[in-house]
């Protein structure tokens, strides 16, 4: 996983796995889906800027799925991501991601 600036440059990016499950292996049938989530910051750590945004604002995410040798460039505009790019990340679980 890996934030870009809007001409793909790399931004600041620290992936952590979330603690709230542990991972496990989830096996799909062709055509199935899976997900996982994302949870980062939007308020600034006393290291970041107090008076500007915290990080540079991401246009994309760039990511290469789990047994994959490809990365997937997907379109980003959930703003900056505070805490020196924090990003934490559940395992994967099979279907649609929930949508509350």
């Amino acid at each position: 996983m890996q934030l870009l600036d809007a001409t793909h440059r790399p931004l600041p990016t620290r992936k952590v796995r979330a603690r709230s499950a542990p991972p496990h292996l989830v096996t799909l049938k062709p055509g199935a889906g899976a997900y996982s989530r994302l949870h980062w910051g939007a308020v600034s750590t006393s290291t970041e800027s107090q008076t500007r945004p915290c990080q540079p604002t991401p246009g994309y995410l760039l990511i290469t799925p789990p047994d994959e040798t490809q990365p997937i460039t997907l379109t980003w505009s959930d703003g900056p991501v505070c805490q020196h790019g924090r990003i934490e990340q559940t395992p994967y679980a099979p279907g649609t991601a929930p949508t509350d």
